[in-house]
């Protein structure tokens, strides 16, 4: 069996997760459950991906030494650290993980959202543009083409961006997490 096939093979039925989600309480529907992270954390996380995203779409690498940045990952390690010693009063290791799973669940949730604004934004500007007769509709008009075309580039490198400042932290943590 060649590493190609093996790959594909990997690729094509993916190792199973399971995680046990039974042991948390439901949200009001039964369905969800509800994961609320720390609102220090939103703020920066939010401040932090609308800067990467337009960096990303720019064609510039995402900033990495920033002082948003080091905030961003401040209000991560804390967020963390008060979760990991909540296990020693109320939490369980496995609902310790589904809350993680959660917060990660955000970040994407929060990448892809700043990534359709910005589409939106344009779109916007586009159509202001056509109405007003503006010259610059035509690099208005390619910079849309170039958005859409690259969508998935630029989600990629954005969530890219992110988690690896994330798993900075994460490494900082591991300790803790004995």
């Amino acid at each position: 069996m060649t590493a190609r096939s093996r790959l594909l093979a990997k690729i094509e039925v993916p190792d199973e997760s399971f995680m046990d989600t039974g042991i948390l309480s439901r949200g009001i529907d039964k369905y969800h459950i509800d994961v609320r992270p720390s609102d220090c954390f939103v703020l920066y996380t939010r401040e932090i991906i609308e800067k990467v995203v337009k960096r990303v779409a720019a064609g510039k690498r995402p900033s990495r030494g920033s002082e948003e940045m080091d905030e961003f990952r401040t209000s991560y390690r804390e967020m963390m650290t008060e979760s990991l010693h909540r296990t020693k009063s109320d939490l369980t290791a496995e609902q310790l993980q589904v809350l993680q799973f959660g917060v990660i669940k955000f970040l994407l949730k929060e990448v892809h959202r700043a990534l359709s604004k910005l589409n939106d934004e344009t779109e916007a500007a586009v159509a202001q543009q056509q109405f007003a007769g503006s010259r610059s509709l035509l690099a208005t008009q390619q910079r849309l083409a170039w958005l859409r075309k690259h969508h998935d580039d630029f989600l990629f490198r954005a969530n890219r961006a992110i988690f690896q400042q994330v798993q900075r932290e994460e490494n900082g943590l591991r300790e803790l997490r004995r």
